[in-house]
């Protein structure tokens, strides 16, 4: 699941083509623009995925007490909650006069 990778990716695009000038001319679905999220999604696989990683980490904080798992929870909201809001305002920024064309 990298949907908040993605969001992250496509926002930072978004700065790099608004404020510094940077791939303005590189359409959008090309390696300069692509590489990344094929980066984020090999190194996931190898972390989670392969092996069935991912099970470890669940026992481990299902081993943890209640009240750390409700701090971790609410940590992990406010990062995706901050990074869909940072995707919402770039997009803004994109559809604003003299915005970026995709």
């Amino acid at each position: 699941m990298l949907q908040v990778e993605i969001l992250l990716v496509f926002s930072l695009g978004i700065y790099c083509r608004r404020f510094f000038h940077i791939y303005e001319h590189i359409p959008f679905f090309s390696v300069p623009i692509l590489a990344p999220l094929i980066i984020l999604s090999i190194v996931k696989w190898s972390v989670f995925e392969r092996k069935d990683k991912w099970e470890n980490y669940v026992k481990e904080f299902n081993e943890l007490p209640k009240w750390k798992n409700k701090v971790g929870v609410s940590v992990t909201g406010i990062i995706i909650l901050f990074v869909f809001l940072n995707f919402v305002f770039a997009v803004n920024l994109n559809l604003q006069p003299n915005g970026l064309k995709w």
